[in-house]
């Protein structure tokens, strides 16, 4: 709540920045959990700039939010097309794990947390959403490795805690994820 009036600010002076417009849409819709916000803001910084890649990333992540999870695959993909080279990149990977994971195509979202991890190997909600694919897969052993990673990146969550965080809008796409957790072993 202490960061609301400066990512407003960010959108009242940066009304013209795509990359200001799109840290404050991130803001909105994966801390605050305003979603509808974050995605006007969006929406304005890829009119600014249409090609800017970190706005498609923060596109796809809204859209995941959302439950659009197809069109938020589109727009990672359209985000990575933008920018091959993003030193962020593992945060669109780990967004079409997610987007994968909760359209149950599981084999698809290990890939692509797999990716994110090779990237940023300590980045925890590649973690997370990889850990919750594992134990959709039925694959204890790598549940079990993510988890000591997880520990060691502090990042290992009730479901409880994750619930209160999760930004995501749709009631079965936290089921979903929720049930893997449970599968994974993670605590209520």
């Amino acid at each position: 709540a202490e960061g609301k009036p400066y990512a407003l600010r960010a959108v009242h002076v940066g009304a013209d920045d795509a990359f200001a417009l799109a840290r404050a849409a991130h803001f909105f819709g994966a801390v605050l959990k305003e979603t509808e916000t974050a995605n006007a803001i969006v929406d304005q910084a890829i009119a600014v700039n249409p090609n800017h890649s970190e706005a498609w990333r923060i596109r796809g992540w809204t859209s995941t939010f959302l439950g659009l999870h197809e069109l938020a695959v589109e727009q990672f993909q359209h985000a990575m097309r933008l920018n091959p080279l993003d030193p962020r990149g593992y945060s669109a990977e780990c967004g079409l794990a997610f987007s994968y994971f909760l359209l149950r195509r599981f084999e698809a979202a290990l890939s692509w947390g797999t990716k994110s991890l090779a990237h940023q190997s300590s980045y925890r909600v590649a973690l997370r959403v990889t850990m919750a694919t594992y134990a959709m897969l039925g694959r204890t052993a790598e549940v079990h490795a993510m988890q000591d990673r997880l520990r060691e990146a502090s990042g290992l969550l009730t479901i409880s805690q994750y619930k209160s965080f999760s930004p995501l809008r749709r009631r079965e796409d936290i089921e979903l994820y929720t049930e893997a957790l449970r599968l994974a072993g993670v605590s209520e």
